[in-house]
């Protein structure tokens, strides 16, 4: 029986970052007979109950209870990303809940897990489940890189300032430049892929073509990476998780660097992308595509029983939990708020302020007064 293939989208995306991803995947499938969303992994159901090769790529579990997934999806995981951040965020239930039992079993028997960044890697980790940094999927896209770029520039969802004063260099460089936003409205239900992968392609080459390409989104810096196009990541948070290790990959700088003047970056000569990506890129294709060709091995025995019940008893754990939660939020909101005065006083006696503190505190009260009485 000839191998099936299904591609996984994020149906309800508003970021144009989630297709581009799956655009990566889309780049190394055989051939496209499913689309999975990947929200709902856990109810795709093939033809027939026929096996579906699938690679299991980009931001999981935002719901956190659609998991595991379905029977027919055979997986390869390289570049899965989990967060502990979910809807119930606040919940510290509900943080890895669905990384143990039925979970961790499901990621244990198709591990090693290929992570998109560090911090997910240290999550399986710490659970048991065997895992590795696989760097992110769009490494692997196709590289076109023109002779001689476009007499332009791209600046991507940066800050107003940065974007405003980079603007400005990048002019007198003799520079165009075309601001862009990865932001994009939900698509509508029953959007064919076709379209999607449409204005992914039409964007890639407006990037591929460009002198250098400015950012602060991942999934604009990281394709740059790949198809060879000098790249400036511009946050705040270099430290951010998601960028862990992508940051000493490419060039970087604060807004706070960019105001001060504190970047020695030329738009009409950016320098070149350093390379330390091609490793990871090089792996993933190679492992990636040995997995699609090859014929579909027997199954793991699972009992889908067991799994749905383990899926129903942990999603209503979580309710009762979230829900015990908000009504001691709620509580808490409808309590008689002590006067700031007493809250500080405590604070004083209890030695969490000091006496200069105490002096700035009443000082401001009694210009205040001084105030009202005038």
């Amino acid at each position: 029986m000839d191998n099936k293939y299904g591609l996984v989208i994020y149906k309800d995306t508003t970021n144009i970052g989630d297709d581009i991803q799956s655009y990566a995947a889309a780049c190394l499938l055989p051939q496209i007979d499913y689309i999975i969303d990947r929200e709902n992994t856990d109810t795709f159901s093939s033809d027939h109950g026929e096996p579906v090769k699938a690679i299991m790529n980009g931001w999981y579990m935002h719901q956190k209870w659609n998991w595991p997934p379905s029977k027919d999806i055979i997986p390869t995981f390289f570049a899965f990303n989990y967060s502990e951040e979910s809807y119930f965020y606040y919940d510290k239930y509900m943080k890895s809940t669905f990384l143990e039992g039925e979970g961790q079993t499901y990621l244990n028997q198709w591990g090693p897990i290929g992570c998109r960044d560090l911090d997910t890697q240290r999550l399986l980790e710490e659970r048991g489940i065997p895992a590795f940094f696989s760097g992110c999927l769009t490494l692997t896209l196709p590289r076109n890189i023109p002779e001689k770029p476009g007499n332009y520039i791209c600046i991507v969802d940066i800050e107003q300032e940065a974007e405003a004063l980079i603007t400005k260099q990048a002019r007198s460089e003799g520079m165009q430049v075309k601001k862009i936003t990865h932001s994009i409205p939900k698509y509508e239900e029953g959007t064919p892929w076709s379209v999607r992968e449409s204005k992914v392609k039409e964007l890639l080459a407006l990037y591929q073509n460009a002198r250098c390409v400015v950012t602060c989104r991942l999934h604009c810096a990281l394709p740059c990476l790949a198809m060879g196009v000098p790249v400036l990541l511009v946050r705040p948070d270099m430290d951010d998780k998601r960028f862990q290790p992508y940051v000493d990959w490419m060039e970087t700088a604060t807004p706070r660097q960019i105001a001060a003047g504190q970047f020695p970056f030329s738009f009409a000569n950016p320098p070149q992308n350093a390379e330390k990506h091609i490793p990871f890129r090089e792996r993933m294709i190679r492992e990636i595509r040995a997995f699609l060709n090859c014929p579909v091995q027997p199954l793991p025995a699972r009992d889908e029983q067991a799994i749905r019940t383990w899926q129903m008893q942990t999603m209503k754990a979580l309710l009762e939990a979230s829900l015990a939660h908000a009504l001691t939020l709620a509580q808490k909101a409808n309590a008689p708020k002590p006067h700031y005065k007493d809250v500080v006083l405590r604070q004083f006696a209890s030695g969490q302020v000091g006496l200069r503190y105490i002096a700035k505190y009443f000082l401001a009260w009694l210009r205040y007064k001084l105030r009202r009485k005038n």
